[in-house]
């Protein structure tokens, strides 16, 4: 029991650390698909690597107890080698691609591979050594081996939850670092005490070898093409389980919110599954037929991933009956990605979970051979999920698509069932393999036609009349523009995340992204855009003098999408002033030396997989990189975001920066950072080349705090770093509805006097009258929030009372009493 619970914490701190490690170096490398997919490919190689390596030595080596004990303080230090390099890291990295003139994901690879190395080459060895001291007779290696792998697995789902749902918000990535290398040391510790050499019963060998079973017998023929065989299969089901993982996560990311808590829940249940199909085959199926429950989970693998495929785009209506629950935010983030990874992903991997111990128990039958055995199927099975995983990534899903590559895959895993009973020679079997796999290939025939997977407010609207304009599956995610017919509002997604909508809000706050810098350096000539979307800050920023605009975006697919708004975006994917850049913008700006007059960043909001692009280090990044009264304009979100969290924000960015002032754009805020204040002109907010923003007086009462202002709004939160990212990782008060109203006003009461920060200003009984409207219509949006809309109205007919000269209360009141 002792060595089953070392199994256990192994799996516990291995998750951590590879949870870690991946977030670490994405924030050096870039949070791109290319770099996430070799980070894990590299770790994964290393498992492999001390697993077939040290596997072998289990066998050999007089005192595995002692090796175990060597392990497991390796794997400690080894990461903590690893926490005290990771600061180096990005200079060390910036240093390696100015040498070579340029970053790939090969160097990536080789780097992580390299940093990683000593630590997941002594946790692949865990596994085939702990089951070296734990089964001890030959007869149980089934049921020793499936108990210990379920608990290794088991230990992996808890430190993932742990880790991805509390540790790193509540102690920040580094403290939980060094948690999982106090876990390793603490095994380390606890096994000195029990280093007793392993002696093993000799008589069990040989009657393994005598009893006619030539498998176990190295000198055999059979022995030498079965030891072939066996590792062949096993790394093509690791290629598999790991193109289905890469093929559900795009899948589930389309259906699902993108936040940071969606993807470990989905890790969870993948994880669970395994669990449990290893439990499963412990408790009920280790005296079966092996050969046949190998051949039987494979072709259930296939044929259930194969019939899920051709309903892929209609699962979540299933959960339609339950939609009055799922409305509510805390249900909507955390039981709805639960329910359809269930669906999607559990029994699949429920029979991945029995399938990894039959391979060991089939092909290790020897306790002579065990650790070498256990260890060279671990291996193949990991070289073939690092070669699943590249190959999905960067090929297989672009060139397929993701549910002509779910069936493709789901077919492999039919002809993996048929190949393992036609070596076996299992006629009967054959038979029904070939018969099953001829009826699933005439069926996928149909299910490649219907390959489009849309998120779930397309199409599940009665309100809405939808209709798909374009639609493509790149490897950096799945780009979508939509229209309704209804209303003509175009909206473009990537995955489920909408990059931004045709309404009037929508574009109004986008564009005054790309005006405002200009307010307070207007002789700005080289700018950078982070986040292109479809292209209408660009637009705007492109409609000034500028010299040069370099626009990094994380999805390059968008750049065809935003053909679709060109009536908003002034055909900005034409412009020969625009230089477009793919990848990630924290990533290149780390790696550029170039400096900038403007740095304008539209991300997603930072719970929805941006969060990196939200803390001070980000910022500091955009500092160094500005020119002489060089400005940075940042999105704020005043949703999702408890009142705290967005004081976090505000605070973190004005700890940053000399000068800072937020402006509202209706329902949405901006941030203007510079380290040279000077007051605005008034006159320069009635040249900005907008029709869109042409009154100068909607514009100066959109300006709401100063730096002094800021700091007083913000000074009880905390700021949100990179080792706690405490706005990405947010709490359920954040997803509360009323937060909105909260945020804003609080931003409100201590607003600031415009003729504080703007001079020249014509008419100030104008622009009071401006201030005063402006409260009424925040006040009837507040009511719409609440779903009052007689109330909302009644306020925005105030707005106007008060404030006839605004053109854009009358159009918007207009509209609403259609």
């Amino acid at each position: 029991m002792p060595y089953l619970f070392i199994g256990f914490l192994s799996g516990f701190a291995c998750l951590m650390d590879e949870i870690i490690w991946a977030r670490i170096l994405s924030l050096v490398f870039g949070s791109t698909i290319d770099a996430n997919t070799v980070i894990i490919s590299a770790f994964m190689l290393g498992l492999g690597l001390g697993g077939i390596y040290l596997g072998k030595r289990a066998d050999s080596v007089k005192d595995p107890v002692g090796l175990l004990t060597l392990i497991q303080f390796g794997t400690g230090l080894g990461s903590l080698i690893i926490l005290l390099i990771f600061p180096l890291l990005p200079r060390i990295y910036s240093f390696i691609v100015k040498i070579l003139g340029g970053g790939s994901s090969i160097l990536i690879f080789i780097l992580s591979f390299v940093l990683m190395l000593i630590p997941t080459f002594l946790m692949g060895g865990t596994l085939p050594l702990i089951s070296k001291i734990y089964i001890k007779e030959r007869q149980k290696i089934a049921i020793g081996f499936s108990q210990l792998y379920a608990l290794n697995t088991l230990g992996g789902v808890i430190g993932a939850g742990i880790v991805g749902y509390f540790l790193i918000r509540a102690i920040g990535i580094r403290s939980s670092q060094l948690l999982a290398i106090l876990i390793n040391l603490g095994c380390g510790f606890f096994l000195l005490g029990r280093r007793i050499p392993l002696r093993l019963k000799t008589n069990l060998v040989k009657d393994s070898i005598n009893s006619g079973d030539f498998r176990n017998n190295p000198d055999s023929n059979y022995f030498l093409s079965y030891n072939r065989f066996y590792p062949l299969i096993a790394g093509l089901i690791g290629f598999v389980s790991l193109g289905y993982e890469i093929f559900w996560i795009r899948t589930l990311s389309i259906f699902l919110a993108n936040a940071s808590y969606t993807f470990t829940t989905i890790l969870i249940i993948y994880l669970l599954g395994i669990v449990s199909g290893s439990f499963f085959f412990y408790k009920r199926l280790s005296k079966l037929n092996q050969i046949k429950l190998l051949f039987v989970a494979q072709i259930a693998t296939g044929c259930y991933v194969l019939i899920t495929a051709f309903f892929l785009n209609n699962l979540p209506g299933l959960l339609f009956p339950i939609r009055s629950i799922l409305e509510k935010p805390f249900y909507r983030i955390f039981l709805t990605p639960g329910l359809l990874s269930f669906l999607i992903v559990f029994i699949p991997t429920f029979l991945m979970g029995i399938t990894f111990p039959l391979l060991c128990t089939i092909w290790t039958k020897n306790l002579d051979i065990l650790g070498n055995g256990i260890g060279r199927i671990y291996f193949a099975n990991t070289v073939g999920s690092v070669t699943g995983s590249l190959g999905v990534g960067f090929l297989l899903l672009p060139l397929f698509g993701v549910v002509r590559g779910i069936i493709l895959f789901a077919l492999l895993n039919l002809i993996i069932g048929v190949l393992i009973v036609k070596v076996e020679k299992q006629k009967k079997n054959l038979k029904f393999g070939y018969l099953l796999s001829g009826i699933m290939v005439i069926l996928s025939i149909f299910g490649m036609k219907n390959n489009l997977i849309l998120p779930p407010s397309i199409y599940r609207s009665p309100e809405r009349a939808d209709r798909v304009l374009y639609y493509k599956e790149t490897k950096d995610g799945t780009v979508i523009v939509n229209e309704d017919r209804n209303t003509g509002v175009k909206t473009c997604y990537v995955n489920n995340s909408a990059v931004i909508g045709s309404t009037y809000d929508a574009i109004k706050v986008v564009k005054m992204m790309g005006h405002l810098p200009f307010l307070f350096n207007p002789k700005a000539k080289d700018v950078l855009v982070i986040g292109f979307g479809v292209g209408v800050t660009t637009s705007a920023i492109a409609r000034h003098n500028v010299r040069e605009i370099d626009c990094v975006e994380i999805c390059p697919g968008v750049r065809e999408a935003s053909k679709y708004f060109s009536n908003i975006n002034d055909f900005i994917f034409n412009n020969p002033k625009v230089k477009f850049i793919p990848g990630d913008g924290r990533n290149f700006l780390q790696l550029t030396d170039k400096k900038y007059d403007i740095i304008s960043c539209d991300p997603t909001h930072p719970s929805l997989g941006s969060g990196n692009l939200y803390t001070k280090e980000y910022f500091l990044l955009c500092k160094g990189h500005l020119k002489e009264n060089g400005v940075v304009c940042q999105y704020l979100p005043l949703h999702r975001l408890s009142i705290i969290e967005f004081k976090s924000l505000v605070k973190t960015f004005a700890s940053v920066f000399s000068y800072t002032t937020i402006w509202l754009g209706y329902s949405h805020g901006i941030l203007i950072g510079t380290e040279n204040f000077k007051k605005i002109d008034f006159p320069s907010l009635k040249v900005l080349p907008d029709d869109l923003l042409k009154d100068p007086y909607w514009l100066a009462v959109s300006l709401i705090l100063d730096r002094e202002k800021s700091i007083q709004f913000s000074q009880e939160a905390e700021i949100n770093t990179d080792d706690r990212p405490l706005v990405e990782f947010f709490t359920p008060v954040s997803l509360r509805r009323e937060n909105w109203e909260l945020i804003i006003r609080s931003l409100l009461a201590l607003r600031i006097e415009p003729e504080k920060a703007i001079e020249n200003i014509e008419n100030l009984e104008k622009l009071k009258r401006y201030v005063a409207g402006q409260e009424f219509f925040i006040s009837g949006l507040i009511y719409q929030n609440r779903s009052q809309k007689e109330k909302m109205i009644e306020e925005f007919e105030k707005a106007l009372k008060v404030n006839p000269e605004n053109l854009e209360i009358k159009l918007i009141l207009e509209n609403e009493l259609r």
